[in-house]
């Protein structure tokens, strides 16, 4: 996959904006000789039950008359080259899901799996080693945000690819125009984003990390080691939206961190799904390049691994900027 320099960037943007002033195309889509595939799915973390889930895809088409049973399954499990022992259960209209032991960084994982009517699929992945040797410069700017700087031992000779999320607790005190407390209430959530993820970008330093979400509501940042300078990724982050007219003054806050490694596959996964998901020209009936990742051969979905550390909470003492 091509990765765009800024200036080729804003080329691009300053391109689609005049293309929206131009016409419309229409076009059929051809599917007629569409397939039912295997659709595959599976995020393995490290030290922790393996799932892997199965489902039959079929065309949009036939969707509503379909039969979406897996017909005489069957599936193999590798492991460093190994056969590993597994359990599936059926579920859902027919799919599948498999559970094996729990793997640790370095592991390859493979697998395969057939069912009738279906061609054969097989994926592979690499558990990734433990997030490295890291320090925070943590400060709360006077705009009102805090940026947090992640400085970490990086492998040079290697392409890395990390993430990170962030929790804080303390309190939320409301005061009155004389300055008094008027209430308070404890906190303990996730962090809200800041920058202009989901924006056009004429300015190329603009602050526009890549962003997808999590279960829960939260949002994982994530990067790739390749594309920072000096092994430093900077995380920009408030404690309330702007709307948030009654959301109080956050004060004695801590902070929580989830620093994860992903696999490429991974990382390709959360990339395509944030390419689609932040696509700034939808609203206006307009639809920038996109794309839909999937590493598994013959059909379709993900395959990928990953090993995640989290921090004590920890006091916010710096000083604002």
């Amino acid at each position: 996959m091509k990765r765009y320099t800024k200036t080729e960037k804003i080329l691009l943007i300053i391109f689609a904006t005049v293309c929206l002033t131009g016409c419309r195309y229409t076009f059929d889509l051809e599917d007629s000789d569409l397939k039912p595939m295997i659709a595959l799915r599976s995020c393995i973390c490290a030290d922790s039950t393996a799932v892997i889930e199965v489902h039959k895809t079929v065309p949009v088409t036939e969707i509503s008359k379909a039969d979406t049973a897996l017909v005489n399954p069957a599936y193999s499990l590798r492991c460093n080259g190994k056969e590993v022992d597994a359990t599936c259960e059926m579920i859902g209209e027919g799919g599948m899901r498999i559970s094996s032991q729990a793997f640790r960084s370095g592991d390859r994982i493979e697998v395969t799996f057939s069912a009738d009517g279906m061609e054969t699929v097989s994926a592979g992945t690499v558990i990734p080693d433990e997030f490295p040797e890291y320090t925070l410069d943590i400060h709360r700017n006077s705009q009102g945000y805090t940026s947090m700087k992640i400085r970490y031992k990086d492998n040079p000779d290697r392409a890395d690819y990390y993430a990170v999320r962030i929790w804080w607790k303390g309190r939320r005190v409301i005061y009155d125009n004389n300055g008094e407390m008027v209430n308070e209430f404890p906190m303990e959530t996730s962090v809200k984003t800041y920058g202009n993820y989901d924006a056009i970008q004429i300015d190329p330093d603009a602050y526009s990390p890549q962003i997808v979400s999590a279960p829960g509501g939260d949002h994982i940042y994530f990067w790739s080691d390749e594309d920072e300078a000096d092994n430093e990724y900077e995380v920009k982050f408030s404690y309330s939206y702007s709307y948030d007219v009654e959301a109080g003054t956050p004060e004695d806050i801590e902070l929580k961190c989830w620093f994860y490694t992903l696999s490429e596959e991974l990382y390709k996964t959360m990339f395509a799904d944030y390419d689609s998901s932040y696509n700034v020209f939808a609203g206006v009936g307009f639809s920038s390049p996109s794309f839909t990742y999937s590493n598994i051969r013959n059909g379709l979905g993900y395959f990928c691994g990953y090993r995640m550390s989290e921090t004590e909470w920890f006091p916010l003492e710096e000083e604002d900027e």
